[in-house]
């Protein structure tokens, strides 16, 4: 763009100078003309010098009109369009989709900053007093959105509302108990030793006492973040509003709402008729018809997840993948470099076996390891080796949420298909998984998420 500007100054200079040289030319010839000396008589009336012509204003080339404008200063009010609408405001029931409202409607003990170091937000310091214990001091004057003070008993209550429920953060916070040592002091009680519990609390946004249940959460969240939920209209948007009784800075912008629309399609027509500012995912083939786009290389994994506790009892059998060559014939089985040209377009990017893939700030990351290769011949061996060929996985995939990920849930399931398994494909829509939660199977890799 500064190339282009660039270039559109330099003509206009150019187009003055010939405006100024013609000007000069004709003052020149003024001068001359009212300058040479008169005939004899009869005088004849005096000859006005001649008068340019008016010389037209430059004229700017055509420029198409922006197809969504930006956000001028004095608009305060934005507008986003995602995929997906969760059935909760329960932040651990489903983290990923209630990221858009929680981070900004609530806030955790710690906060990680660009370099993944961890930084006070509603602690103000920590420290690990026992293997199993971390002791953090509250910052004091915290006030929630509705008007209740930030204190020990709010922390307590929900990293104990957390460790009951039986949804995914429970795993990634083990939160099994929690203290009051005083009005702004709290212990957290862990499910054994965890040396790194300050990282993992990034996922545990903070509650007041008596929104700790799912049934205060059902369509409302309260916290003490910089923006309050003022309206959630079911099937179509939520609307905030800044809250000003926030205990830091007050953000920019003083209210903006998020519209549910599940077609990519949909959110790339609003983006380009101005409705809404930013939208995402935009798979692929959608981005270069955006106004503007960010990519950005997220930590945002498709994850395959053995459900090996589940039990069949009608008629009773083991699990499938309680026997380990049928998890390795799955591994074997994914053409990962093919499906990352053939559905992203090489938007994408393998995991190496971990789930965040090499990213030197998430723990534990181990710099050499490898995915398994793709390998047919070995994964059909296997899965005949378990005695498991033409028996049924049922495989769920979830839309709406990542780009391409309906291609990519039927893609992997025609490979696993491939090994002799036959595999009962099942996609549903983001709202719909807590229904089959216990027989999710997915797998670890990962994408790019594209965002305008």
């Amino acid at each position: 763009m500064k190339g282009k500007k660039l270039c559109k100054e330099d003509k206009l200079d150019k187009f003055k100078k010939v405006i100024m040289c013609t000007a000069t030319v004709v003052l020149l010839l003024a001068i001359l003309v009212s300058g040479c000396p008169a005939p004899a008589p009869p005088v004849a009336p005096p000859v006005a010098p001649p008068v340019a012509p008016p010389v037209a204003p430059p004229v700017a080339p055509p420029v198409a009109p922006p197809v969504a404008p930006p956000v001028p200063p004095e608009e305060v009010h934005l507008k986003f369009a995602i995929g997906w609408e969760p059935l909760n405001l329960m932040a651990w029931q489903s983290p990923g989709t209630t990221a858009h409202v929680t981070i900004n409607t609530n806030e955790t003990l710690v906060r990680a900053d660009a370099n993944g170091k961890m930084i006070p937000q509603l602690a103000t310091r920590w420290e690990q007093v026992e293997a199993d214990r971390w002791r953090f001091w509250l910052r004091k004057g915290v006030l929630f959105q509705n008007g209740d003070e930030l204190t020990a008993d709010d922390v307590v209550a929900t990293a104990r509302w957390n460790w009951v429920t039986p949804f995914i953060t429970r795993d990634w916070v083990p939160t099994k108990d929690a203290e009051v040592i005083d009005k702004y002091t709290v212990d957290i009680i862990t499910d054994g030793a965890t040396p790194w519990l300050p990282n993992q609390l990034v996922f545990l946004p903070i509650y007041p006492e008596e929104y700790c249940s799912e049934e205060a959460t059902a369509s409302t969240t309260v916290g003490a973040g910089p923006y309050k939920l003022d309206k959630w209209s079911r099937g179509d948007k939520w609307e905030f509003s800044r809250w000003e009784g926030y205990y830091g800075d007050l953000p920019e912008f003083t209210d903006w709402t998020v519209y549910f629309r599940q077609e990519g399609s949909t959110r790339l027509a609003m983006l380009r008729a101005g409705e809404v500012h930013w939208a995402s995912p935009l798979d692929p083939e959608q981005a270069p018809l955006a106004p503007a786009v960010d990519v950005t290389s997220g930590l945002e994994t498709w994850d395959l997840l053995y459900n090996i506790d589940v039990k069949i009892v009608n008629p009773p059998e083991p699990n499938l993948f309680s026997d380990k060559r049928l998890r390795l014939a799955v591994e074997y089985a994914i053409d990962r470099p093919t499906l990352i040209q053939e559905v992203y377009g090489g938007w994408a990017a393998p995991t190496y076996g971990q789930r965040m893939g090499r990213n030197p700030l998430v723990i534990g990351m181990v710099p050499d390891l490898e995915d398994y290769p793709y390998d047919l011949e070995k994964a059909k061996q296997l899965v005949q080796d378990a005695g498991a060929v033409g028996k049924k996985m049922i495989f769920i995939g979830v839309t709406g949420r990542f780009p391409k990920d309906r291609e990519l849930t039927e893609a992997v399931a025609y490979m696993i298909g491939q090994t002799g398994l036959d595999v009962d494909l099942r996609i549903l829509i983001r709202t719909e998984v807590s229904a089959f939660q216990d027989l999710m199977i997915s797998f670890i890799w990962g994408t790019v998420s594209l965002s305008a």
